[in-house]
C-alpha cells in the first residue's frame, strides 16, 4: 500500500474549534483524484479520576450535536503549547473539583480519522482528591457523579455509557488494570 499523493488543499471555514478542508488527492492504486472533506480540530485529552476508595468520577452532560445526556470522563481540548498531561489534570479540576498529580498514560487514539485530524489522549488519575475550585467554560453545564465500578459497567451494559470515547476509556483502564496485577 502507498500514501495517497495530495494534489491540493483548501480551508472551507475556520470555525471556534474546527476548521473544514477540502483535499484533492490521487488513490495511489488506480491514479483517480478525489476530492475528500475533513475537519481540523485541536487534540484533546480524556481522564479516568479513581479515588482512593476505588469510586471513579465523571461528569453528566448535555451534548447539543447528539440532543442528549451523557456520563463521560472529565476531558477537554489541548490549548495551543500546552502538553496533554497538563491538558488532562487542568480538565480534571476545571469540570469536578477534583485533583491528582499521579497521571498515567493510557494512550492515545484518532476518534474519527476518515473526517478528522484530532487525537484523543487517554490518562489514569490515580486516589483524585476534591480540591473545590470548579471553573466552567461558558458553553458548560455539568454535574459531578461519583460512580462505583459496577455502576460504570451496568451504564455500559444497559447502553447508557455511550460516548464511544468514554468506553474506550474505561476499556484502556480495565486493561492497564490487567496488565499491572
Amino acid at each position: 500500500m502507498n500514501k495517497w499523493n495530495s494534489k491540493s488543499v483548501k480551508s472551507l471555514g475556520k470555525y471556534k474549534i474546527f476548521e473544514i478542508f477540502k483535499e484533492i488527492v490521487e488513490n495511489p492504486r488506480n491514479k483517480m483524484e478525489m476530492d475528500f472533506y475533513y475537519l481540523k480540530l485541536s487534540n484533546w485529552t480524556v481522564v479516568v479520576p479513581v479515588t482512593i476508595d476505588n469510586k471513579f468520577v465523571m461528569v453528566k452532560q448535555f451534548r447539543v450535536g447528539a440532543k442528549k445526556f451523557f456520563y463521560e470522563f472529565p476531558g477537554g481540548l489541548i490549548d495551543k503549547g500546552e502538553e496533554p498531561v497538563d491538558a488532562a489534570k487542568r480538565e480534571l479540576t476545571e469540570e469536578t473539583g477534583f485533583f491528582s498529580e499521579n497521571l498515567k498514560f493510557l494512550g492515545e487514539v484518532y476518534p474519527l480519522p476518515a473526517f478528522q485530524t484530532s487525537k484523543c489522549y487517554i490518562y489514569l488519575a490515580e486516589n483524585v482528591k476534591y480540591i473545590g475550585g470548579v471553573s466552567l467554560d461558558a458553553g458548560e453545564d455539568i454535574e459531578t457523579v461519583i460512580l462505583e465500578k459496577e455502576e460504570i459497567e451496568n451504564l455500559l451494559l444497559n447502553n447508557q455509557l455511550d460516548n464511544a470515547i468514554m468506553m474506550l476509556a474505561y476499556l484502556k483502564y480495565k486493561y492497564f488494570l490487567c496488565r499491572n496485577i
